[in-house]
């Protein structure tokens, strides 16, 4: 009988395994990266209920399942009467908060990447704006508010400007440090080889300073949905931040932490996506 064939020489062996081999070590990386996403969550989650069933909390707190009970109700039931005013409803604050916060970050977006790139190539446009934008972002999104009453007055727009600020800032200023990081030599290069202005602008300075752009980007995410709460106090009558405000006037804990949690779902799901196409457009 010959010797059994050494996975070295399997037509399909990738680093001397088989496609079995990689399978189960692949599948194993991704359990553990899935334990470890998980770890802390349902660690805290357990912990909450502990302290629930033991009647360490405060009497209007509710437990974990009693919070995900009322969170399944509000998204999916039907309203059993007048007074019953969140049942169903989820949905449409979820669309309201959601319609605003792609607005008001795509505006920020729009606006803060160009001028954080003009800043961070041109001198004179740092020395003009640098230390205007270093002043204005440490002001918090709540001091806005009643200069954005005078400005835009109880409307809709009112919530999409505030949420665009508080975006804007943290995207033009990793913008601008993104564009000072770049080599000098590759600029000089540029216009010796006759590059005009905007063409290093567009295929140098942008390409070497995305992965700072993307940084303010997926900061400017998480700004965009924390604004989202502040910014629906002012004139508007739904949306998540209405909700939150709402459940506690009418000491519902039990929407309050749901809408808390749906916030972080959110603003997670905002994460993730701005740092996958961050992958895909810088690996390209």
């Amino acid at each position: 009988m010959s010797a059994p064939q050494s996975t070295l020489d399997h037509p399909l062996a990738i680093d001397g395994k088989t496609p079995g081999e990689v399978d189960v070590k692949w599948s194993d990386r991704r359990l553990v990266k899935l334990l470890l996403f998980v770890a802390v969550p349902v660690a805290g989650i357990l912990l909450w209920q502990f302290l629930a069933d033991r009647g360490v909390l405060i009497s209007s707190m509710p437990s974990p399942l009693e919070a995900a009970e009322t969170l399944w109700h509000w998204m999916f039931g039907v309203p059993k009467s007048s007074v019953d005013v969140y049942a169903g409803t989820w949905l449409a604050q979820v669309m309201a908060s959601g319609q605003r916060v792609v607005i008001g970050y795509a505006l920020a977006a729009l606006v803060g990447i160009p001028l954080g790139v003009l800043i961070g190539a041109n001198k004179i446009a740092y020395a003009l704006l640098d230390h205007v934008i270093q002043a204005l972002r440490t002001v918090p999104a709540p001091a806005w508010v009643p200069f954005t009453l005078a400005f835009f007055g109880l409307s809709p727009l009112a919530t999409v400007w505030l949420i665009s600020l508080v975006a804007f800032f943290p995207i033009v200023v990793n913008t601008i440090s993104g564009v000072q990081q770049v080599s000098p030599l590759l600029r000089d290069a540029a216009r010796m080889l006759g590059a005009r202005p905007f063409y290093i602008w567009r295929r140098v300075l942008v390409p070497a300073a995305l992965p700072f752009i993307f940084v303010g980007l997926r900061l400017g995410a998480g700004m965009a949905w924390i604004a989202v709460v502040v910014s629906e106090l002012v004139g508007v009558k739904d949306g998540l931040g209405y909700s939150l405000y709402q459940s506690y006037q009418f000491g519902r804990m039990d929407i309050l932490v749901g809408t808390m949690f749906t916030l972080g779902v959110f603003g997670l799901i905002s994460d993730r996506a701005v740092g996958f196409v961050a992958r895909k457009v810088i690996r390209a």
